[in-house]
């Protein structure tokens, strides 16, 4: 299935932007947008709360989630 032309164009901009919503993030991270809320409902992962139904993942937090979880083998 092809992507559409918004899709792409978010997908380059998750890139560059320094706040993400939630479902961003989790694209950003690979993973599913369940376990991501899930990972901000365990206080692994910071959010802004800019209402109570608009949050956003800033980049920072999502760099720092991924540092503390690198493994070196």
């Amino acid at each position: 299935m092809k992507a559409t032309l918004t899709e792409q164009n978010t997908s380059r901009e998750i890139g560059i932007r320094p706040i993400l919503t939630l479902g961003e993030a989790a694209e950003f991270l690979g993973v599913s947008r369940r376990f991501f809320e899930n990972e901000v409902t365990r206080g692994h992962i910071s959010i802004v709360r800019l209402s109570p139904r608009c949050l956003r993942v800033r980049r920072e937090a999502l760099q720092q989630y991924v540092e503390a979880r690198t493994a070196v083998v």
